[in-house]
Order: structure tokens, then C-alpha cells, then sequence
């Protein structure tokens, strides 16, 4: 489960090495069950804190785990590796505070348009989940529009500036388009017709990546989402002042769990998509049956994916 070459079966089986079991131990502390005010329990002695920080950051939760050694659980983390963890927190602070006050704009221009924008997965989580923007590192920002706002948000978009990003290349081949200008309009389309966002957008000015979803998941998957059910559980939120929603508990813990499965992130990030769930279980009071749902799709996912990774 936590080093690359391991399972989930492995994991599960109890065949932990000592530093995995040290960095379960070290999310034990944060996401761990216990009344306000209980003492924390201990925290082991690391036997390889260079393997540890290779591992976190392997796993994408280096910052993570950063805030929590340094903040919370009191484990006193040596030299030089406390230097190393310290500096991808610090570069994800950095990207992510500057990428809220962009965003911040943004959404007072959707405002002023009267579009309305729920803010998805890590904006949502390192605002108002962790309350810390350095211990959640995003690639991207997501926010979800409705779909009759799609093109009065795309168009907003291009006169601020953005422009639709160019793709990496096995996103090219997956979707079976080259390069050309030609290709890449019908790209475009294809985004706005048969997926559940726009092509993503990006601003050398602006946010780097942003992709406006107006659903949840592939239009083409054997299941739909509900996504007025969506806006009228959204709870109200403000980024610098700018008004916006995030989803409900439940919601949010759902999707984070539909991401996970259905697409390469479980691959490379099962651990920290756990840690998104985690977080908002030790948070938030959501629905037992939110997180039972949670719980089936991603172990049904973890079985799934265990002979490929």
C-alpha cells in the first residue's frame, strides 16, 4: 500500500515495512479517532527518515505529512529531512496562495456575470478541509459551473486572458487527436460535448491549469449525477472575499472516492485520495452512509487495480 512496489493485498495481509507503518502511525495521529482535547498518541521513533521522505513523496503527501510531524503529533524530524520536507511545503504554499488570489478574481468576475461556482477537490480541501494551502498540493484547480453556464463561462474566460492548454502527449493519443489547429478545435468540442468539463484552460498571468467541470464524472460511464441535487446541497464559502460554494460533506467525500477509482488517480495517489476523505470525516459531521459508499468504491477500486500495480 505505501511503497510502489507494494499491493493493497500485501498491505492488507500485514507485510508493513517499518516505514510505512511509521508514516500510518503519523496519519493515525491526525486523522485518527479521539475527543477534542485527548492526548495525542505516541509517535514511534522513525527507523529511515531518508526513506520516509522518499516515500511521502512518492505518495504526493510530503507537505502532508510536513504539517503534521512539525504541527501536530510533535515528532521531531532531523536534519536535513526536515529541510526537504519543509521546502515541497513551502512550494505548495506558494503555488496555491498565489493561485487563490487568481482565483479569487475569477470568481468576482463569474459573480458580476451571475455564475454561480462550486469549488472542487484541492481548492475545496486545502481551504476549508486542511485550513492550511501548503499541506495539500494541487496540479490543477477545479470548479464546477452549471452546464447552462458552460459557454458564458468559457467566454469569460477567453476575455480574461486564458486560453485552452495545450495537452500532454498521451492525452493526445488516449483521445485519438494530433496537434494540429484544426484537430485542436475539434478537441475543444469534443470537451464540451462528450466530457465532464471543458478542454482546461491555462493563463501565463492567471492559473496555470483550470479546468471548469459542469458534472462530476464521464457522461460516458453506465451511471449519472445528479447535479441539481448537487447545487441545492452546496454550502456557501468566500476565497478573499469572493463568494463561491463548496460541496456538501457527503458529496464531496463521494466524488473524491469516484475520482479515485476512475482514473489513474488510485494508481498514483491512493494514499493521499484516503488522507482527502480522512480529512473530511475528522472535519465535518457528514453522513455515515457517505463514507460506506466511499469505503465500497474505493476497496472495490484497490481490488481492481492490485494485479496492475
Amino acid at each position: 500500500m505505501m511503497n510502489a512496489s507494494s499491493t493493497p493485498a500485501s498491505s492488507a495481509a500485514g507485510n508493513l515495512s517499518p516505514v510505512d507503518a511509521f508514516i500510518l502511525s503519523l496519519l493515525r495521529v491526525e486523522f485518527g479517532p479521539g475527543a477534542p482535547g485527548e492526548a495525542l498518541p505516541s509517535v514511534p521513533r522513525s527507523p529511515d527518515w531518508g526513506a520516509v521522505v522518499q516515500s511521502a513523496s512518492d505518495l504526493g503527501i510530503a507537505p502532508l505529512l510536513y504539517g503534521i510531524a512539525q504541527g501536530r503529533s510533535g515528532a521531531e524530524i532531523p536534519e536535513p529531512h526536515a529541510r526537504i520536507l519543509g521546502t515541497d511545503y513551502a512550494k505548495a504554499w506558494a503555488m496555491n496562495t498565489k493561485n487563490m488570489v487568481r482565483l479569487a478574481g475569477l470568481l468576482a468576475a463569474f459573480n458580476s456575470a451571475g455564475i454561480r461556482a462550486i469549488l472542487l477537490k484541492g481548492t475545496h480541501l486545502a481551504l476549508f478541509v486542511y485550513r492550511d494551502v501548503g499541506m495539500r498540493p494541487m496540479a490543477d484547480v477545479d470548479i464546477l459551473v452549471r452546464k447552462a453556464d458552460l459557454s458564458a463561462a468559457e467566454n469569460l474566460l477567453l476575455g480574461c486572458g486564458y486560453s485552452h492548454r495545450e495537452l500532454s502527449p498521451g492525452a493526445y493519443d488516449f483521445l485519438d487527436r494530433d496537434r494540429s489547429g484544426r484537430e485542436l478545435a475539434r478537441l475543444a468540442e469534443h470537451f464540451r460535448t462528450e466530457h465532464h468539463h471543458l478542454h482546461p484552460f491555462g493563463s501565463a498571468r492567471g492559473i496555470r491549469l483550470l479546468d471548469v467541470h459542469w458534472t462530476l464524472a464521464s457522461p460516458s460511464l453506465p451511471f449519472s449525477i445528479d447535479t441539481d441535487g448537487l447545487w441545492q446541497r452546496a454550502e456557501r464559502c468566500a476565497v478573499e472575499g469572493a463568494e463561491a460554494s463548496v460541496l456538501c460533506p457527503e458529496d464531496a467525500i463521494l466524488h473524491l472516492a469516484l475520482h479515485a477509482a476512475s482514473g489513474n488517480t488510485f494508481r498514483v495517489y491512493a494514499l493521499r485520495s484516503l488522507c482527502d476523505i480522512a480529512a473530511i470525516a475528522a472535519s465535518t459531521s457528514a453522513s455515515p452512509s457517505a463514507f460506506f459508499v466511499a469505503f465500497l468504491v474505493v476497496f472495490f477500486s484497490a481490488m481492481i487495480l492490485s494485479p496492475i500495480n
